[in-house]
């Protein structure tokens, strides 16, 4: 049985958001082929809009997210009423 190569894996990639990141201030879409796996909040954020994949994820945040938190799910867009993050594509 052959051992798979972790760091060539495609799969580990996309689940640690290795598609690509992007700051975040106002709105963000995630590209075709991508979605948003992980939020991370630089500073306390509130959302207008949370777009998730399934009803299984986050999709009506009605609290204030504070800084450090980081969010994990499955988005494909979001938009912010105050705050700023980064996002990590999957």
């Amino acid at each position: 049985m052959a051992i798979k190569d972790v760091n060539k894996s495609d799969e580990l990639k996309y689940g640690f958001g290795q598609n690509g990141n992007s700051l975040v201030t106002a709105s963000y879409t995630a590209p075709a082929g991508t979605s948003i796996i992980a939020i991370t909040f630089l500073e306390s954020t509130v959302f207008t809009t949370l777009t998730a994949l399934s009803s299984e994820f986050i999709s009506d945040p009605t609290a204030t997210f504070p800084a450090g938190l980081t969010l994990y799910g499955n988005y494909t867009a979001m938009t912010l009423t105050s705050g700023s993050a980064i996002v990590y594509l999957g």
